[in-house]
């Protein structure tokens, strides 16, 4: 579609075929502001149906085989991705997606976030959400019970998603990386960050390591690893990009 010579009404057409499209796929996103009064900078809300895409990133590293066909979204999905708040330290990892960094100030903010939990709190509410879960538990399909793993985590429900897990085959990559990305959500950073250090190199694997080795203040590992990661990870992927600004940080004197 050349929308340059588009005519207004026909673009806003397109926007709402594609907001109608959204609706049908289960992700449109939640109703909420998308600009709040008091932020002096409005911060572009995070279209469900683009994380969803990039939640699902990590299997096809560590996983190809067994990925198969995109998954379809949770119920609650769109209200889980408006319910997060901004992080700076993103895993790369099924569940996760590079717009949970919405604010480049945080980011840039060397104060924020030093060795907290980034996302610890209290469990979110999202009962469909667990009954989607659930109705994965009994699924051997690695894919689909890691990822539902994946979403768990990112829900905060920690320790059901520690449970999915421990059912899947732990010599698997993909599920290594998930403990790991577990591990570090939950504020555990060395053990996460000795996981991915002792695991076989991978787009995802790399990516963790070097975000992991720049946020613990080791930006010489961060650079090194960061740096093969973004190699690996074409510049049409979300992740590519969030690992470039990851690898500019660890430039950073």
């Amino acid at each position: 579609m050349d929308r340059e010579r588009l005519t207004l009404t026909e673009l806003f057409r397109h926007y709402l075929e594609t907001r109608k499209s959204w609706e049908v796929a289960g992700l449109a996103p939640a109703a909420v502001a998308e600009v709040l009064p008091h932020e002096g900078v409005s911060i572009r809300p995070i279209v469900p149906a683009e994380a969803w895409q990039s939640a699902q990133g990590a299997a096809h590293y560590l996983a190809a085989a067994e990925a198969g066909e995109p998954a379809t979204p949770p119920p609650d999905w769109p209200a889980l991705v408006a319910a997060q708040e901004p992080q700076r330290a993103v895993a790369f990892c099924l569940g996760n997606y590079p717009q949970l960094v919405r604010s480049l100030a945080w980011v840039l903010d060397s104060k924020a976030g030093q060795g907290e939990a980034e996302g610890a709190g209290r469990p979110l509410a999202v009962p469909q959400l667990l009954d989607w879960c659930n109705g994965r538990s009994a699924d051997l399909a690695l894919v689909p019970r890691c990822l539902a793993a994946g979403v768990l985590r990112l829900a905060r429900h920690y320790d059901h998603a520690a449970a999915m897990l421990a059912a899947a085959d732990q010599h698997h990559p993909l599920v290594a990386n998930e403990q790991a990305a577990l591990r570090w959500h939950r504020g555990e950073r060395k053990a996460a960050l000795a996981s991915w250090r002792a695991q076989p190199d991978s787009a995802p694997v790399l990516f963790n390591r070097g975000m992991a080795e720049l946020f613990v203040g080791r930006k010489a590992a961060a650079r090194a690893a960061l740096g093969r990661a973004v190699e690996l990870v074409p510049d049409t992927d979300p992740w590519h990009h969030l690992g470039r600004l990851y690898l500019t940080l660890a430039s950073l004197s």
